[in-house]
C-alpha cells in the first residue's frame, strides 16, 4: 500500500512539471524515435530513392518500367520550365549548379577569368544594347532583313551569296544550306580532310515534308518568322513601305524555300541503305566538273568558295585537294533549287538562319516570339532562368577551363579508379562473349577481338589534367569584350580556324576532345574510343560506396552500350584504327542482317499516343542504339557478375530485402529511363531522334533478356518473357 502510494504522488509531482507538448510526445514517441534512428548510410539512402521511384504494386513481369518508374512518372510530371525530364537532367541540374559556382566566384583566377567575362556578358545580352547594334551592324552588310519583292537595291545586286554563306558558317557556324569544314579522314583516320554535306533544318524533316499532318508546327514557325519581320525591319533601317502582311509574305517565302531544302536531302534511312554510293572521296576539281553538268547557266566555283573559308590559315588549297562529299545527290539538286530560286529569296532564308539562331539573346520582345514558338513545338510554357543557358554555352566555349576547375573542386578521385576497373570488366566481358559467338566465322571473330582489345578508354577526364606546365598551354586564354554578340563571333571564329588549319595533318586518336563535365557517354567510331566523362561519375548514375549492382546497371550499361556501338551496322564498317574498312565477312553480315532485322520488326511494333494520335516507333532509325542497348546491359550484366566473383556477393538493401542484388542491377537499368516529357517533345524525338523513348528502351530491352527473366522468375509468354527474342550477342 505504502508503495502504491508513494507512485501516485511521484506521478503527480512529474505532471506539475510537464506541459501538453510533453504528453503529445509521449504519444507520438515511437515515430520520433524512428526519425532520430533514421538510417543515413549510402545504402540507405539508395533504398529510399528507388522506393520512391518503384510502384511495387505492379508485376514486374508484366510491365517492368512502370515496376522501376511508376511513382517517379507520378512524382515528377515536367514543369513549367521543363520540356522533358529524366535522370540524366537531374545530374545535369547538379552539375550545372556547381558550375554556376564556378563561373561567379569573385576570386581572381586566371584559368576561369575568360570564362567568367564570357558568361557575364551572356547574362547581360538582352539588356546590353551593345548587341543589338552589332547585330544591326552584320545585318546591314547582307542588304538588310528582309528584303520584299518590290524592293530594289544596288546592295541587293552586288551581294555574293557564297561571301555571305561563308561569313555565316566561318564566324557562326550557323547552319543555312550547307554544311562545310573539315572531318577526319574516314579512309585514314590519322588524317583530316575536306567536307561537305547537308545542313540541319529548324523543324524535322518530317514536318516539312507532311505540312497537312503538322499544320500546328508550321503555323507556330510562320507565326515566329512573321513576328521577328515586324519587330525588326524597322530596327534594321528599312525605309520601304509595308502592307499588313508583309510578315506572313516573307515568313511563306521561306518557309517554302526551307520545304524545297527538306524534300532534297537525304534521310538517315537513305544514307544507311546507300552508304557507299552517298558517302565519297573526290577532287574539288571533280566536284566541279560533276556539279558544272548540272546546270549551264548557274554555277559555283566550289575552290573559290573553300579558298575564302580558309582565308586566315595558312592552308593554300588547290583543285586537287581531297574533299569528303557527305550527300552527292543533295548538291546536285541544290544546284538545281538556287538556279530557280531569286537572289532576294536566298539571302533572306539564309540571314534568317541567322537571325533566329540568336533571338533570345537581344531583345526581350522576341524572347517572347520564341516562347511563343516553344510552348507549340515543345510544349515549354516558361523560359528557364538565363543563367542556366549561360552556364551551359560557357562551359561549351570553354570546356577544359570549366572542366578542370570542377574536377579539382568537385570530383572525387578515387571514382576514376574504380570507374576503369568496371570498365575493364565490361571489355573482359566482351572479349569472352566474342571468342564463344557462333554466328560469326573466324575471320571475323578475330578482327573484332582485335578491335577490342585496341580500343581507346577515356575515363573521367584527360591525364594531363595532373600536368600543371602543360594542361596550362591547353586552356583556353583569351580577351572577352562587354558584348556578348561579339563575344561570341570571336569564339567562334577562333575555334573554326583552328580546327581549319588541321587540315592534313596527323589526328591524334589518344587526344580528349570531349566536355568534361558532360552526362553522357560516347564512342569515337573514328578514333575507336569509349569515352565516360566525369559528369557520368555521380549520383544517380553512379557512387562508389553504393552497391555495385546499381552502378553497373546504369554507368556499366552506358559503358557497355558505347562497345557495342564498335559492333553494330555502323561501327563493323571501321576497323580497329577506325578506318573505313569492311572487314566482316560477307557471310557474317548476312546473318547479322537477318539478327537485326528482328529488332526493326519489333520496334516497329511499339507506339505512343501522342496528342491524340498513336506514333509508332522507328525500328529502322532506333536499330543501332536498340541493339546497343541490348548489347551493352548482357555485357555490363556479365562484368558484374566477375566482380561478385571477385568482391563476394552483395548485402540486399535495408527495405529493400526482397529484392537480390541481381534483381536490384536492372533496376537500376531501367530507373535510369524514368521519363517525363511533354507531348510536343515527345513528337519531335519520335520524328529526329535514333533512340526509342525511355519506357521503349526498357520494355525492349528487358524483353529480349534471359538474365532478366530469370533474375525475376517471369513465366514464358508474359509481356517480359515473349517466347520468341531477339538476340545477337
Amino acid at each position: 500500500m505504502k508503495l502504491i502510494v508513494f507512485l501516485i504522488i511521484l506521478i503527480i509531482e512529474r505532471l506539475h512539471c510537464r506541459s501538453a507538448n510533453d504528453f503529445l510526445k509521449d504519444v507520438f514517441s515511437i515515430e520520433d524515435d524512428l526519425k532520430e534512428q533514421k538510417c543515413s548510410t549510402m545504402q540507405c539512402q539508395t533504398a529510399e530513392y528507388l522506393l520512391k521511384s518503384m510502384n511495387r504494386s505492379v508485376d514486374p513481369c508484366e510491365d517492368f518500367y512502370e515496376f522501376t518508374c511508376g511513382l517517379w512518372v507520378r512524382d515528377h510530371q515536367v514543369k513549367a520550365t521543363k520540356v522533358s525530364w529524366y535522370q540524366y537532367k537531374e545530374a545535369e541540374k547538379s552539375i550545372t549548379n556547381n558550375l554556376k559556382e564556378i563561373l561567379e566566384d569573385n576570386n581572381p583566377d586566371k584559368i576561369l577569368d575568360p570564362a567568367q567575362k564570357f558568361y557575364k556578358s551572356c547574362l547581360n545580352s538582352v539588356s546590353n544594347g551593345m548587341n543589338i547594334e552589332y547585330l544591326k551592324s552584320i545585318i546591314s552588310l547582307f542588304g538588310g532583313w528582309p528584303i520584299g519583292k518590290n524592293d530594289y537595291s544596288e546592295k541587293l545586286q552586288s551581294l555574293d551569296w557564297i561571301k555571305m554563306y561563308i561569313y555565316m558558317e566561318k564566324n557562326w557556324k550557323v547552319s543555312t544550306i550547307l554544311d562545310t569544314g573539315i572531318s577526319i579522314n574516314y579512309l585514314n583516320t590519322s588524317q583530316y580532310i575536306l567536307m561537305i554535306g547537308q545542313p540541319d533544318l529548324m523543324l524535322p524533316r518530317s514536318m516539312f515534308m507532311n505540312p497537312d499532318r503538322y499544320k500546328t508546327q508550321i503555323n507556330a514557325y510562320t507565326k515566329l518568322i512573321a513576328g521577328t519581320v515586324l519587330l525588326l525591319y524597322k530596327e534594321f533601317g528599312s525605309t520601304f513601305t509595308r502592307s499588313r502582311h508583309f510578315g506572313d509574305e516573307i515568313a511563306n517565302e521561306i518557309i517554302n524555300f526551307e520545304m524545297q531544302l527538306a524534300k532534297i536531302q537525304s534521310t538517315g534511312e537513305m544514307k544507311k541503305s546507300e552508304k557507299i554510293l552517298r558517302n565519297r572521296i573526290i577532287t574539288i576539281d571533280e566536284l566541279q566538273k560533276y556539279l558544272n553538268n548540272v546546270s549551264d547557266t548557274f554555277q559555283v566555283d566550289w575552290l573559290k568558295m573553300f579558298r575564302l573559308l580558309f582565308k586566315g590559315t595558312d592552308v593554300l588549297l588547290k583543285k586537287t585537294e581531297k574533299i569528303f562529299v557527305k550527300e552527292e545527290n543533295y548538291l546536285k539538286e541544290l544546284v538545281r533549287l538556287l538556279e530557280k530560286t531569286p537572289k532576294r529569296i536566298l539571302i533572306n532564308y539564309m540571314s534568317w538562319c541567322f537571325l533566329r539562331s540568336m533571338l533570345s539573346d537581344i531583345k526581350e520582345d522576341l524572347k517572347n516570339l520564341v516562347q511563343d514558338f516553344n510552348v507549340v513545338f515543345t510544349g515549354d510554357v516558361k523560359e528557364v532562368s538565363r543563367w542556366v543557358d549561360c552556364v551551359s554555352i560557357t562551359s561549351s566555349y570553354f570546356a577544359f577551363n570549366v572542366g578542370y576547375k570542377y574536377v579539382t573542386k568537385y570530383f572525387d578521385e578515387s571514382a576514376k579508379d574504380m570507374a576503369t576497373e568496371m570498365v575493364n570488366n565490361i571489355q573482359e566481358a566482351y572479349m569472352e562473349r566474342l571468342k564463344n559467338i557462333v554466328w560469326m566465322d573466324s575471320i571475323t571473330r578475330q578482327s573484332a577481338i582485335d578491335k577490342l582489345q585496341s580500343m581507346h578508354k577515356f575515363i573521367a577526364y584527360p591525364d594531363w589534367f595532373h600536368d600543371t606546365s602543360y594542361s596550362h598551354n591547353k586552356l583556353k586564354i583569351m580577351n572577352m569584350t562587354d558584348s556578348y554578340l561579339m563575344n561570341l563571333e570571336i569564339l567562334q571564329n577562333e575555334s573554326n580556324l583552328k580546327k581549319l588549319s588541321k587540315l592534313n595533318s596527323f589526328h591524334d586518336h589518344t587526344e580528349w576532345t570531349t566536355d568534361i563535365v558532360s552526362v553522357n557517354g560516347y564512342n569515337d567510331i573514328y578514333s575507336n574510343a569509349i569515352v565516360l566523362p566525369a559528369g557520368m561519375l555521380q549520383l544517380p548514375f553512379y557512387h562508389k560506396s553504393r552497391i555495385q549492382a546499381l552502378n553497373y546497371g546504369m554507368v556499366g550499361l552506358v559503358v557497355g552500350h558505347e562497345i557495342m556501338h564498335a559492333f553494330d551496322d555502323s561501327g563493323r564498317m571501321y576497323d580497329k584504327h577506325g578506318n573505313r574498312r569492311q572487314w566482316w565477312t560477307q557471310e557474317t553480315m548476312e546473318t547479322f542482317s537477318i539478327k537485326a532485322e528482328c529488332f526493326v520488326q519489333q520496334y516497329n511494333n511499339y507506339s505512343l499516343t501522342v496528342l491524340g494520335n498513336q506514333v509508332k516507333i522507328n525500328g529502322q532509325m532506333t536499330q543501332n542504339e536498340n541493339i546497343a542497348d541490348i548489347g551493352g546491359l548482357s555485357h555490363a550484366y556479365m562484368a558484374y557478375k566477375k566482380y561478385v566473383s571477385k568482391h563476394g556477393a552483395e548485402n540486399r538493401l535495408p527495405g529493400l530485402e526482397d529484392l537480390s542484388a541481381e534483381q536490384l542491377f536492372f533496376i537500376g537499368f531501367a530507373s535510369i529511363w524514368c521519363e517525363s516529357t511533354t507531348e510536343q517533345t515527345l513528337l519531335n524525338d519520335l520524328l529526329t531522334d535514333v533512340h526509342s523513348p525511355g519506357k521503349i528502351r526498357v520494355l525492349g530491352t528487358l524483353s529480349n533478356s534471359n538474365e532478366f527473366s530469370k533474375a525475376f522468375r517471369c513465366p514464358i509468354g508474359s509481356p517480359m518473357n515473349p517466347s520468341k527474342k531477339c538476340q545477337i550477342w
